[in-house]
C-alpha cells in the first residue's frame, strides 16, 4: 500500500526505519486538522512526537461550522493543514485564503489511490441528483483518484466527501500523511514513516476483523438519517436502503418524510440510524408504528477522545452499532 513517493523517502533514509526509536527527536512542525478522523490518523503518523489541532471538534458537524477566534489562530500559527476536501469543508479553504496564506495545505481527498463515491441518487436517496461533472467517473459509481490528475479542480468538488470511513482510504492518507510531514521534517521523517507502516497494518487487520463480524447482518435492510456511510458500506459490504435526508443534511419536507414511511413499512426495515450531530426527530417520525429499531451510526466520533485511537475505535463502533441493532 506504499506509494511510490513514501518509498522513495524510505530508500533516501538509508539507515532510516532500524534507528527510529533511538536519538533525540528534533521540534515538530505546527499541524491543524479539520475533523476527528483526521486529527486520529495524523496523530498516529506524529506518535509520542507531537499532537496537531483540530478544528472541529467532536459532537460538532462540519456541514456549515464556523470557526472561533482561537481556531483561526490555530490556522494562522500552523506549518502545515490536513483536510479532507472542499467537498466537505468548503467555509475552511475560505479561512485558509484568509489567515493561513503560506501554511501548506495538504488535500487527503486528492492522495493517490483514494476511492471517491458519488452520492446515491434515486427516490430512496436523493431526489435531486446532483449534475455529473466529473469525467473520470465510472458507471459503478465510484472512481480511483489518480496522481496525474489530482489537482483538477473538479476531481474534489463534487462526489460523496466522507471518504475516511473507508479504512482503505485512510491507509492510503496515513502515507500521504508521512510523506507530507518528512518533507517539511526530514529530520523526523524515520519516524513518521515507521509509525504510518505500523499503523497501516493495524488497520489492515482491523478490517478483516470487522467484515467477519458483520457479514451476518450484511442482507438485513435498514435506513440511515443522510448517505453519509456509503464509503463504509461498500467496504464491508452492506448496503443502506434509502436515507431520511438527502446527501447533503438538508431538511426533508413533508413529502419526503411520508415517502421513507412508506419504505419503512413496505421494505420491512429493521433498523433506522440516526446520527449524534444531527437533529434527530425525524428518525422517530418515520418509525412510528413500525417494527423499526432506532439505532445510532457516528461518522465522526462524537463520543470519543480525540487521539490515536479514535479512528479505529469509530471503526469498530460503527461495526457494533449495525451488529446490534440488525441482529436482533
Amino acid at each position: 500500500m506504499i506509494n511510490c513517493r513514501l518509498a522513495r523517502l524510505i530508500s533516501a533514509l538509508g539507515f532510516g526505519l532500524s534507528f527510529a526509536g533511538t536519538g533525540a527527536l528534533a521540534e515538530v512542525p505546527k499541524v491543524v486538522t479539520d475533523i476527528p478522523p483526521v486529527h486520529s490518523l495524523v496523530s498516529q503518523v506524529m506518535g509520542e512526537m507531537g499532537e496537531p489541532d483540530l478544528i472541529v471538534s467532536p459532537g460538532a458537524t462540519p456541514h456549515g461550522f464556523a470557526m472561533r477566534p482561537s481556531q483561526a489562530r490555530a490556522l494562522h500559527s500552523a506549518e502545515i493543514v490536513f483536510h479532507v476536501g472542499h467537498g466537505l469543508t468548503p467555509w475552511l479553504e475560505h479561512a485558509l485564503r484568509s489567515v493561513a496564506k503560506d501554511t501548506v495545505v495538504i488535500t487527503l481527498s486528492e492522495s493517490p489511490g483514494t476511492l471517491k463515491h458519488r452520492f446515491r441518487s434515486g427516490p430512496n436517496f436523493d431526489p435531486h441528483p446532483r449534475k455529473d461533472e466529473d469525467n473520470h467517473q465510472s458507471e459503478r459509481g465510484y472512481v480511483v483518484v489518480d496522481p496525474s490528475t489530482r489537482h483538477d479542480k473538479h476531481n474534489h468538488e463534487n462526489g460523496d466527501p466522507h471518504m475516511w470511513l473507508d479504512p482503505d482510504n485512510a491507509r492510503r492518507w496515513l502515507d500521504t500523511i508521512a510523506a507530507e510531514l518528512s518533507e517539511i521534517d526530514p529530520e523526523n521523517a524515520a519516524r513518521y514513516l515507521l509509525n504510518a507502516q505500523t499503523r497501516s497494518a493495524d488497520l489492515a487487520h482491523l478490517t478483516t476483523i470487522l467484515a467477519s463480524k458483520l457479514s451476518p447482518v450484511s442482507d438485513q435492510p435498514f435506513l440511515v438519517l443522510h448517505d453519509a456511510f456509503h464509503y463504509f458500506e461498500h467496504r464491508f459490504e452492506i448496503e443502506a436502503t434509502g436515507a431520511v435526508s438527502p446527501g447533503d443534511t438538508a431538511s426533508p419536507g413533508p413529502a419526503r418524510i411520508t415517502r421513507i414511511r412508506n419504505i419503512v413499512r413496505e421494505r420491512d426495515i429493521a433498523c433506522v440510524f440516526t446520527e449524534p450531530q444531527l437533529r434527530s426527530s425525524l428518525v422517530p417520525a418515520v418509525t412510528e408504528g413500525s417494527r423499526a429499531r432506532i439505532g445510532i451510526l457516528d461518522p465522526l466520533g462524537a463520543s470519543l477522545r480525540p487521539g490515536p485511537d479514535l479512528y479505529p475505535q469509530l471503526l469498530q463502533k460503527l461495526a457494533d452499532s449495525l451488529v446490534d441493532c440488525l441482529g436482533h
